[in-house]
């Protein structure tokens, strides 16, 4: 097993799939699937990475120059929780429904790119069309108008470029920082973004939360936020207004 030259470590709410693709990129690595190949990991598609229990964390780790455990609790892995039939997967330590995830899609927030150019975690999630950090609209396809194409995982020139948009040296034309997004406007953003941090922030449960939720967990919580979206879309049609 090779080792890239430049140690690449996860920021704090940093997925997977997003530290992967940009320790490529700062070692000069646009191919991904290729990398994790170099790295041990046998695959046709990066996003099979992060639910996949056949990862030697240990080797995966020292191939990137960061610690073990710093990459372990980013894998969506099976969990089982009681009581329920579902399948359920680990987020950061929290149990989610397993089709919550979205593993083939690189969604980001333009405006959130700009503070720091790393895919947040959050952002693998459906439910939240918007980022819990900006408030602004995740786009999952190159808004460049003569590009359009579905962001993706496999290659990438760092998490703010896409992945099409190539000049003749073959480097990234399109940024999509320079694209923003709509904005959920000030009301809907302090809902929203303490109910899309029950993931990873317990202690903002005890301000949006009633009391007779006190002794749920952040994670239960949020599914049944989820489920009561889901029958309000379906009632009224119209999903802008979620």
């Amino acid at each position: 097993m090779s080792i890239f030259p430049v140690a690449t470590f996860p920021a704090l709410d940093e997925s997977l799939q997003g530290f992967v693709a940009r320790a490529c990129d700062e070692n000069g690595h646009p191919a991904v699937a290729h990398a994790l190949g170099l790295a041990g990991f046998k695959t046709f598609g990066a996003r099979f990475l992060s639910n996949s229990e056949a990862v030697d964390t240990q080797k995966l780790s020292a191939f990137f120059g960061c610690r073990e455990d710093e990459l372990r609790h980013r894998f969506h892995l099976p969990v089982e929780v009681e009581g329920s039939s579902s399948s359920f997967v680990d987020y950061f330590g929290q149990p989610i429904r397993k089709n919550m995830r979205e593993p083939i899609l690189r969604r980001v927030s333009p405006a959130s790119l700009r503070l720091s150019p790393h895919h947040r975690g959050s952002w693998m999630l459906r439910p939240l069309h918007y980022c819990p950090e900006s408030g602004e609209k995740l786009v999952s396809s190159c808004p460049n108008p003569n590009c359009g194409r579905s962001l993706g995982w496999n290659t990438t020139y760092g998490i703010p470029f896409c992945e099409y948009c190539l000049d003749k040296d073959c480097e990234p034309t399109t940024d999509l920082r320079n694209f923003s997004q709509p904005m959920l406007e000030e009301q809907d953003f302090n809902i929203y973004a303490p109910v899309a941090r029950l993931l990873t922030d317990s202690s903002s449960r005890d301000k949006t939360v009633p009391d007779c939720f006190s002794t749920w967990k952040g994670w239960e919580i949020f599914d049944l936020v989820e489920m009561l979206a889901v029958f309000l879309f379906r009632r009224l049609g119209d999903r802008t207004g979620l």
